[in-house]
């Protein structure tokens, strides 16, 4: 009978070892990262002419002629006349915008300008140009600058006008 005994515990053992159920634990990872954002400044980068975050092309006394006025990404300020009697610029003040991105530290980002909307008018605002397209967040933040050309054309309406465009960023 023991014997018996024995043989049924030693069946029983290599039956419940051959259909015992195994496991493993699985992982799961993120990496969060804080929210990318932007924001207009008034930052002056060194050797720029670049004040209170806008892009002003000051004040311009219609011409006769069309006359694009531009303003580089670092903030120089120049004239293209195309004939005898161009708009002038009277006076200083003309500044590229500024912005600052912030999010997760050394996080890779891309910039985006969107079109410019507004009325001007009859001037056309055109060409701008971040000083980066792509960049990485520094401690404090990542500065950048926005140039433009406006057009204006000798039918423009005289008055004080502004225009708006879209900076936009992303991680990339």
């Amino acid at each position: 009978m023991k014997k018996l005994m024995l043989s049924v515990f030693a069946f029983a053992a290599v039956v419940l070892s051959a259909n015992a159920a195994d496991n493993v634990n699985g992982t799961a990872s993120a990496d969060l990262k804080n929210a990318i954002s932007i924001v207009n400044t008034g930052f002056t980068p060194t050797g720029t002419n670049v004040a209170a975050g806008a892009l002003n092309f000051g004040t311009i006394a219609i011409g006769t002629s069309a006359t694009d006025f531009i303003i580089t990404p670092a903030g120089l300020f120049s004239r293209t006349q195309t004939a005898l009697g161009s708009a002038q610029s009277i006076g200083a003040g003309q500044t590229a915008a500024a912005f600052q991105v912030n999010g997760a530290l050394a996080g890779n980002f891309t910039v985006t300008i969107g079109a410019p909307s507004g009325t001007l008018g009859g001037a056309v605002l055109s060409a701008l140009t971040p000083s980066l397209t792509t960049g990485s967040i520094a401690a404090g933040g990542t500065q950048f600058t926005v140039g433009g050309s406006l057009n204006v054309p000798d039918n423009a309406i005289a008055g004080t006008y502004t225009a708006t465009f879209n900076v936009s960023v992303d991680y990339n």
